[in-house]
């Protein structure tokens, strides 16, 4: 659809007859678009890492510690994921406008980083649940510290279940289209899919040229499936564990 021309758009041909990049053409003339990718990069970049640290140690608490109150916790964590972030992007304006954190890149980060812990800390707990305790209380014995079998034994094996969550993550903050909307005003830290959501007004709707724009935004993505898809069917495949 991108490389149709505007005549042929109404047309039930799969393949355009006379393909054309005026689309495209018309896309990158509308602005600047360097900076909302390179903010779209920042802020899924920064919120895949974070979320993936932060969870990766979440679910090993919750996998392999005993305590008062796991199972409201582990259930909090399933919960926070069914609540809309509609529902609570008034408060996270709120929140951003006096810590004076409304657009920016750091503020639209910990917003996501809120909306993304919970889901990435249920993802890896079902990686964390499929090693055996047995590797870190073998290393227990050989004298590592319970710290350092976590870095030298479970994080080397669940290497791929971490590198699974950090790009559902980072798609996940890639797409949002809500918040970025909500919390940025300028080009300062607003993202791609804002842009993509300008092309259509009340009174128009750019469809070839939107069709461009989300061709260009899904790229990165696609680019990093083809260089990393070893390592993304190595995670879901084998959920972390190697016999």
């Amino acid at each position: 659809m991108s490389l149709k021309p505007g005549r042929e758009m109404a047309t039930g041909t799969l393949f355009p007859k006379h393909p054309t990049f005026e689309h495209y053409r018309v896309f990158f003339q509308r602005g600047n678009l360097v900076k909302p990718l390179l903010n779209s990069f920042m802020v899924s970049a920064c919120t895949g890492l974070l979320a993936t640290g932060f969870s990766f140690l979440a679910a090993y608490a919750i996998v392999r510690f005993r305590f008062v109150g796991k199972a409201a916790v582990f259930q909090s964590i399933i919960g926070a994921q069914f609540i809309p972030l509609s529902s609570v992007v008034v408060p996270f304006y709120l929140l951003l406008y006096h810590l004076k954190l409304l657009d920016t890149v750091v503020g639209l980060t910990l917003v996501y980083l809120v909306y993304c812990v919970p889901f990435a800390t249920w993802l890896l707990i079902g990686f964390l649940q499929k090693i055996p305790k047995d590797f870190e209380e073998a290393a227990q014995v050989d004298g590592c510290s319970r710290l350092g079998a976590l870095f030298k034994v479970v994080l080397p094996i669940a290497r791929p279940g971490i590198f699974v969550t950090f790009v559902f993550v980072f798609i996940k903050a890639w797409q949002e289209y809500l918040a970025a909307v909500m919390l940025t005003a300028t080009d300062r830290a607003r993202t791609l899919p804002v842009v993509l959501g300008g092309l259509q007004t009340q009174t128009s709707f750019e469809f070839g040229t939107m069709m461009a724009g989300v061709v260009v935004a899904g790229l990165p993505v696609l680019l990093a499936f083809m260089f990393l898809n070893k390592w993304f069917l190595k995670g879901t495949v084998s959920g972390g564990v190697k016999g």
